[in-house]
């Protein structure tokens, strides 16, 4: 397809302590970009050793952060004030709108999540005055933060009912229903697809180029939390060596310092960095985590034995506990608790493992895939 005759794709992505929102906009691009030309918005923090393959364009707005104990929003540059850092990514955002004919908005997340309304309502209100034939996309993973409701579910409805042309559920329905964190489901009355997982394409065990390795690989993802389970890890690894010769890699999140004393030559530290964390995953035996979507969905693609471990959230985060204890129930994955951390403890949990191996079951991982055809069939009005 002729570059000058594509359809444009617009995501909107924001995220505010994990990377988690990007890595699965990024899957979500590459696929589309077969067909499309595709622009990411992304209103996060850069992320460090991320390739971004040209063939996408990545516009970057003025960052916003904030800490996990606080809904306080925070702009990467200390410089500007919360006000003025809005008011240039609106800029931005109105700049971009003006030159560009956009045929599809995507919103990552929005409008299950309220930090940004302001300015994903402007966009997409803006984008409506401009192109009244755009199509609107809110973009979703697994599970959202409202187990028990929240006050906010029937605006979340509301917009997509307002809004919207379609929500894709990166899920899999069989595994863990959308019901199961939004009781309001029912609610939505626009069109709906489950579009399976989105996970990297990352070549499986089963390769032929590929041997598994005595490897305890230790993932905090790509944000900043989870420092606890790291430096517990590593001061249990000799003593878990005694039973099991391994070598421990441990890789950091893309905004995280940790000060480590002297290490042991077994013990390798890596700075974030998704081509070499890949290059262990496809040979570790085991894998020891957080909780987020990309990180453990990525493992159980492979077929990979997983510690998950239950950091306790603040603000009522329990997205990663739901997913846990869901993935749990079917023995996809094995629950690590925080006063669980202790030696012994820790140490007879990673044998238990080892010794289990991994419970298998059929799962949909062609959500990228599966969300390119579903936008496809929007474009040519086939979603009512």
């Amino acid at each position: 397809m002729n570059s000058v005759t594509k359809k444009i794709i617009l995501m909107h992505c924001q995220y505010v302590y994990g990377i988690g929102h990007f890595i699965r906009t990024l899957e979500i691009a590459k696929s589309l970009s077969s067909e499309y030309r595709v622009i990411i918005l992304n209103g996060g923090n850069p992320i460090e050793n991320m390739i971004i393959p040209p063939e996408i364009e990545l516009v970057q707005l003025p960052a916003i952060h904030k800490k996990e104990d606080s809904n306080q929003l925070i702009p990467l540059n200390c410089d500007l004030s919360i006000d003025d850092c809005f008011n240039l990514r609106r800029e931005i955002i109105v700049n971009i709108l003006q030159r560009i004919n956009i045929d599809v908005l995507v919103t990552e997340h929005f409008p299950f999540g309220f930090l940004f309304k302001e300015e994903v309502l402007f966009l997409i209100k803006l984008l409506k005055e401009i192109n009244p034939n755009c199509k609107f996309v809110s973009s979703v993973r697994d599970l959202v933060n409202s187990y028990d409701g929240s006050e906010t579910d029937e605006l979340t409805c509301e917009i997509l009912n307002s809004y919207y042309d379609l929500l894709m559920i990166h899920s899999d329905k069989n595994v863990i229903p959308f019901e199961t964190s939004f009781p309001k489901f029912k609610d939505i009355k626009i069109s709906i697809k489950y579009t399976g997982y989105v996970t990297r394409k990352i070549i499986t065990k089963n390769s032929k180029n590929f041997q598994l390795e005595d490897i305890a690989l230790v993932s905090v993802g790509g944000g900043s939390m989870g420092e606890e389970l790291q430096k517990a890890i590593i001061k249990v690894h000799l003593e878990l060596k005694k039973n099991w010769n391994h070598k421990l890699i441990v890789f950091l999140g893309s905004y995280q310092n940790i000060e480590l004393e002297s290490l042991p030559a077994s013990i390798v530290i890596h700075k974030f960095d998704q081509s070499a964390y890949d290059a262990y995953l496809r040979k570790a035996k085991l894998l020891i985590c957080m909780g987020g979507y990309n990180t453990v969905l990525e493992a159980i693609s492979l077929n990979l034995p997983l510690l998950v471990y239950q950091k306790a959230f603040s603000q009522n985060n329990f997205e990663q506990a739901c997913r846990i204890n869901e993935l749990q129930k079917i023995g996809l994955v094995h629950s690590l608790y925080p006063n669980e951390l202790q030696h012994s403890t820790l140490i007879s949990k990673i044998l238990t493992i080892l010794k289990l191996g991994k419970n298998q079951k059929s799962m949909n991982f062609n959500g990228a895939e599966n969300t390119k055809q579903a936008i496809s069939l929007l474009i040519n009005s086939q979603y009512k």
